[in-house]
């Protein structure tokens, strides 16, 4: 955690305030849709595989699908949100 601190104060001296403000909107405008890429499976898919252990490869092999399609729209949705709010 102190070294998490340590670089945040250093990459803040760093950029100065106004490209150190640009940073912390960027990463809050990705934030909202990590989860979104996430899709919260976790916790279904570790259900899923203790419920039905034989049905591993399918459970894991759909996970995997839809993380990667959902992970692509949410690569996708702030780009093109970005390029209509900033032209």
């Amino acid at each position: 955690m102190v070294a998490g601190l340590l670089i945040g104060v250093w990459v803040a001296r760093y950029l100065g305030v106004t490209q150190y403000g640009q940073f912390n909107y960027a990463m809050a405008y990705v934030s909202l849709f990590s989860p979104i890429a996430m899709l919260g499976l976790n916790d279904l898919v570790v259900r899923n595989l203790v419920r039905n252990p034989t049905h591993g490869n399918d459970i894991l092999g759909t996970a995997f699908v839809l993380q990667i399609i959902s992970s692509l729209l949410a690569f996708g949705a702030p780009v093109v949100i970005a390029g209509v709010i900033f032209p």
